[in-house]
């Protein structure tokens, strides 16, 4: 019977990106304020503000969205709301992403650090060997083939 090897420090563990760990996230979405992405709060922040605004002056759809679009233009670079910001993308080359990071969550902010509204930097880091060590879908599936044989 062949045996997949899953590497430590956590590769293989579902909770794994980048070198951080999910797993309080995933166990409690949304509790740790702290996590999130400081630009999507900020700009979350003033699209609330700008509700708040085209409701006190029962503005039209059609206004709003004329005033939001030049807002937007306005909120400035995503590096003004966050000291931990990379660009993951540039003119020359497309970014390599860190494994479980889709490129369209990327593109929301343009950081490389931004999964789903979390920032990888904010998480914990990943000790490498834990009691929740869970293996990828893809790992399990694979010794689950392995045990069949």
């Amino acid at each position: 019977m062949t045996r997949r090897l899953l590497h430590f420090p956590g590769q293989g563990c579902r909770y794994y990106v980048h070198g951080r760990c999910l797993l309080e996230e995933r166990r409690n979405p949304g509790l740790e304020l702290a996590w999130r992405c400081r630009v999507l709060q900020s700009w979350g922040d003033a699209y609330d503000r700008f509700l708040d605004q085209v409701e006190a002056f029962s503005l039209s759809d059609e206004t709003a969205m004329r005033i939001w679009k030049r807002r937007m233009q306005h909120l400035g670079h995503p590096r003004q709301w966050c000291d931990e910001f990379v660009p993951a993308f540039d003119a020359d080359n497309a970014p390599e992403l860190p494994s479980g990071v889709a490129a369209d969550e990327v593109a929301s902010v343009g950081c490389l650090h931004i999964l789903e509204d979390l920032c990888l930097k904010e998480l914990p880091a990943c000790a490498g060997v834990c009691a929740y060590f869970e293996p990828r879908r893809e790992h399990a599936a694979a010794e689950d083939g392995h045990r069949h044989e």
